[in-house]
């Protein structure tokens, strides 16, 4: 219905915030590191892990809509989805395996006013807990009664 995604839907936000994710962090090594990092940045870390993690049942009630680069529009199928999703994962994992480790002081603002600034650190925290965060939003459309049980090629 409108108000909720389909797993497909879920997949493809997934796979494009990472690749957002990654961009900003790209971009946050490109200029010089915040020396206000710890000012601008202090309590995130909590704040992404609670707003992160406290998903309301049926996402009915959450201040949270995505928005922009990140919005699923495609439709993807099955195949795509994984496919995509392994390609953003893959790339967004290569990146964190070779970036730098001092992070904390790169910063850059998250698209939520009610988050604001995030340090490298708190970056990489929201990436692991949003995609969390949209696996239990599959978990529970997959548990709905009205979830077809079986694919049409699971079937032939």
């Amino acid at each position: 219905n409108p108000e909720r995604w389909s797993t497909a839907l879920c997949v493809e936000h997934m796979a494009r915030t990472e690749l957002a994710i990654v961009g900003g962090l790209e971009y946050s090594f490109s200029v010089p590191p915040n020396p206000n990092w710890y000012e601008e940045t202090k309590g995130k870390y909590d704040l992404v892990r609670q707003i992160a993690l406290n998903r309301p049942k049926g996402g009915v009630g959450s201040p949270f809509r995505a928005g922009g680069e990140v919005v699923p529009t495609e439709n993807w199928d099955r195949a795509r989805g994984i496919e995509e999703f392994y390609q953003s994962h893959g790339a967004f994992r290569a990146y964190v395996e070779t970036m730098s480790r001092q992070i904390k002081d790169r910063t850059f603002l998250n698209p939520f006013p009610e988050v604001g600034m995030l340090n490298g650190f708190d970056w990489l925290t929201l990436t692991a807990m949003h995609i969390f965060r949209h696996s239990l939003q599959i978990e529970e459309i997959l548990a709905d009664p009205n979830y077809p049980k079986a694919s049409t090629a699971e079937t032939d």
